[in-house]
């Protein structure tokens, strides 16, 4: 469901910009279906992952293939390349709330890091079934910040 997969770049894009350290469980740059909670001792099919990081879409495109693994994978790959690029800008743990305006507010939530007239902002999604509803076309531009 395009909301589900909404949600979990939503997940993925908060866990790389706010304050603290990034943490993924071994593997899960790819969609994870499983029921439980992941695990480090699943084996992980690092050829694949090593793969489709090689042959990564380049963002920004449309994600209308978001069923597709490497849709994750290219967003992870983007903002821990911006982490690398920017360690200061990350290393502050002082965000800002920004308040967003107009008839969608609501479905969306915003902060600002800024440091040395370096900024990232980070706009995601919240509610998008609401929006989005039963459609299997999932329409996300990406943009380069750095």
């Amino acid at each position: 469901m395009p909301s589900g997969a909404l949600n979990g770049l939503a997940q993925t894009i908060l866990n790389l910009t706010v304050p603290g350290v990034a943490d993924f469980y071994q593997g899960k740059q790819f969609w994870d279906q499983s029921l439980v909670d992941p695990d480090n001792r699943r084996p992980v099919d690092f050829v694949a992952r090593t793969d489709a990081l090689a042959q990564a879409t380049p963002l920004p495109e449309p994600l209308w293939g978001w069923r597709d693994d490497r849709v994750k994978q290219a967003v992870i790959a983007r903002l821990l390349r911006l982490r690398w690029r920017c360690p200061d800008l990350f290393a502050r743990r002082r965000y800002q709330k920004l308040t967003l305006e107009g008839p969608r507010a609501a479905h969306l939530i915003a902060f600002m890091r800024e440091l040395h007239g370096r900024q990232l902002v980070t706009i995601i999604p919240r509610l998008p079934y609401r929006l989005l509803g039963d459609g299997d076309g999932l329409m996300m531009l990406a943009r380069h910040l750095a």
